[in-house]
């Protein structure tokens, strides 16, 4: 958490940060990144969205950035209404792909060409995010960011290159280089391989807990208990420290 609160002071200064939690099932990711939720909440100038990833999505594309587009545009009190009035129908055309819900535009570009289908959206997407963040300081928190899709992921990294605002995503995930062995083609593993040095992306492992820290937590709990010997080592090795096991 100190480490993260760093990263929160220099988003302030206009710093951006790409950091991954890591963590086995069970870790305590998510209540870590509820942690980071509340801290962003003492910074008043910063916004911040809280999405999850979705494993039945993961080939979606874009599936990811629709639900960060759709945290920010609720914050305004017009939910939008402002910034869609001032698109093209060019532009409202590519945005109908991944929010259909918008009004039909009947003269789009591109017809039938996907490749310049996808591109349109993609450089819509580009242009329209940091309309909706006003460039202010953006904080993306990301739950289950190990089931985010390919071109959620390299939209995000478009943004970090051209920093039209800083941008802080902090994201949790199974720990990399083992999703391979669970599943091959992992969107999440590959853009690691690939812009880990570019992004200058940073991990934070979430490590097991200790037989002095179940302790610990024992004595929190329960302040009068009276812990027979060996009791805390044998929950260290039955639960392997797995928070959600130990509860």
């Amino acid at each position: 958490l100190s480490r993260v609160s760093d990263f929160i002071q220099k988003l302030t200064e206009g710093q951006s940060h790409f950091l991954i939690i890591e963590g086995a099932p069970g870790m305590g990711k998510t209540t870590f990144l509820e942690a980071v939720r509340r801290n962003l909440m003492r910074h008043s100038i910063l916004l911040h969205s809280r999405v999850s990833g979705n494993r039945q999505e993961i080939s979606q594309p874009y599936y990811l950035f629709t639900q960060i587009i759709a945290s920010l545009l609720n914050q305004k009190e017009d939910r939008g209404r402002k910034i869609f009035s001032s698109l093209t129908p060019q532009e409202i055309f590519h945005l109908r792909e991944i929010l259909p819900q918008l009004d039909p535009s009947p003269n789009g570009p591109g017809g039938k060409d996907h490749k310049k289908r996808r591109e349109g959206l993609f450089n819509t997407l580009l242009y329209f995010l940091p309309k909706a963040v006003e460039n202010h300081p953006l904080a993306l928190l990301i739950d289950d960011l190990d089931y985010a899709d390919e071109a959620s992921l390299l939209l995000i990294r478009q943004i970090f290159l051209r920093h039209p605002f800083p941008l802080l995503l902090c994201g949790t995930s199974r720990e990399l280089g083992r999703i391979q062995f669970e599943e091959k083609g992992n969107p999440l593993e590959a853009f690691f391989e690939a812009h880990e040095k570019s992004l200058n992306i940073q991990r934070i492992g979430l490590p097991p807990l200790a037989e002095e820290d179940i302790t610990e937590h024992l004595l929190e709990i329960f302040p009068k208990v009276q812990i027979p010997p060996n009791f805390t080592k044998q929950l260290a090795q039955i639960t392997e420290g797995n928070p959600l096991f130990l509860g």
